[in-house]
């Protein structure tokens, strides 16, 4: 690939090999090996994905959280709530846990 490229246009071009490689890599593994030579960014990445992938299709998940999970979404799409962002209140208990002040 070109070693001539801007970093907006290498971040595209990366994004689109990524694509390519996670998209075959779903739903045709057989043909990984007669993709073309991708960017290193992108093989580094690809390394990261297969890892992730493979981590993702090892793992058993928790039943009663998968429960709690799609409850908690359900609520959220049936009330229109956005996801959660990170609120001051939130902030700040977690910096109490986090660093308890000494008494």
């Amino acid at each position: 690939m070109s070693d001539n490229l801007q970093p907006e246009e290498l971040d595209v071009q990366v994004a689109a090999e990524l694509d390519t490689w996670i998209t075959t890599r779903l739903t045709e593994p057989e043909q990984l090996a007669s993709l073309p030579n991708f960017n290193a960014q992108t093989v580094d990445l690809a390394a990261l994905a297969q890892d992730l992938l493979l981590l993702a299709e090892n793992v058993q998940p928790n039943h009663d959280f998968v429960l709690d999970l799609e409850a908690k979404l359900r609520r959220r799409i049936l009330t229109n709530d956005p996801a959660p962002s990170a609120r001051q209140s939130d902030l700040e208990v977690q910096r109490v846990e986090t660093n308890p002040k000494d008494s």
